[in-house]
């Protein structure tokens, strides 16, 4: 039981940091078609 919450609490932070960089590179791909 505590290692499943351990596991998710180290899990969520890296799963927010990837989200948070496919974010940041999906807004600069729709910048760069928008200035094609």
């Amino acid at each position: 039981m505590t290692s499943m919450v351990f596991f998710i609490t180290k899990l969520v932070p890296s799963i927010v940091q990837n989200g948070f960089l496919c974010l940041k590179k999906g807004y600069k791909f729709l910048v760069y078609l928008m200035y094609l």
